[in-house]
This record gives C-alpha cells, sequence and structure tokens, in this order.
C-alpha cells in the first residue's frame, strides 16, 4: 500500500494509490458483480416495460368496451325513439312500451357492467403478475449466484 494512503479514502483507488488484488478491489471480481447487477437491472426493466404495456394494452381494452357500450346503448334508444314515434298509440300504449324497454336496458347495463368489470380487473391482474413472476425470478437468480459463490 502506498505511503500515506488509508484504505478508507475513497479517492485512492482511482488515483491507483491501492493495488487492484486487494479484497473488495479486484478488478475480476468488480467485472463480474457490477455484470451481474446490470443484468439484474436490466430484466427488471424489461419487466417493468413488459408489465407497462400490458397494463396500457388493458386499459386501451377497458376503453374500447366503454366506448362499445355506448355505442350499443346510443342504438338502443335511438330505436325506442323510432318506434314511439312510429306506432303513435295511447300514452298507456308508448308507456308500456318505455316500461318494457327500460326493463330491457337495465338488463343489458348490468351485463354490461360485470362484463367491465371482469375486463378492469384481468386488466389490472395482468401487470402484477408480470411483475411477481419478475421478482419470483430475482430471487431465484439471487439464491443460484449465492450458491454459486458458496460452492
Amino acid at each position: 500500500m502506498a505511503r500515506g494512503v488509508s484504505m478508507n479514502d475513497p479517492g485512492a483507488r482511482k488515483r491507483g494509490a491501492l493495488p487492484r488484488d486487494r479484497a473488495n478491489g479486484d478488478s475480476t471480481t468488480s467485472n463480474s458483480v457490477a455484470e451481474l447487477i446490470m443484468a439484474s437491472q436490466r430484466k427488471n426493466i424489461e419487466g417493468i416495460m413488459r408489465a407497462s404495456q400490458a397494463a396500457l394494452d388493458g386499459a386501451v381494452a377497458v376503453w374500447r368496451r366503454q366506448l362499445d357500450f355506448a355505442e350499443s346503448s346510443v342504438r338502443r334508444h335511438s330505436s325506442l325513439l323510432v318506434d314511439l314515434d312510429q306506432k303513435r298509440g295511447s300514452p298507456g300504449d308508448q308507456l308500456s312500451v318505455c316500461v318494457e324497454f327500460l326493463k330491457k336496458d337495465f338488463e343489458e347495463n348490468l351485463l354490461n357492467a360485470r362484463a367491465l368489470l371482469e375486463l378492469s380487473t384481468k386488466a389490472s391482474n395482468v401487470p402484477m403478475q408480470i411483475i411477481n413472476e419478475r421478482l419470483d425470478e430475482s430471487f431465484s437468480e439471487a439464491l443460484q449466484q449465492r450458491e454459486a459463490t458458496s460452492a
């Protein structure tokens, strides 16, 4: 070790004052550890990107489904208005047509709400599943690395 240089001096290694073969200063060990860390971080980022894409895809699917439901509702209501205009029956007849329509419309909306809830649940579960898989992989990699260094 160079004279007057402390192992605790953070700049000593940069200045070349500490030998490379000292504990925690071996360049091959440092490089392999850095490569492992970088590979793990790369996989983490890829996992986050996949989870983000899945979340975006899920949000788009939910939005499209909502749009489909809205368009369907507009068509049903337009059809009701045309039916009421064409039939021109008594107010009681028109009221019974409206009541029947509203009953069917309510049932349709309940089915749509259930389908939307299922789609939303799936859309939120997929990204979480991707993240959980990456965590499991990360733990497995860490255990394998630990076993490899212990042996």
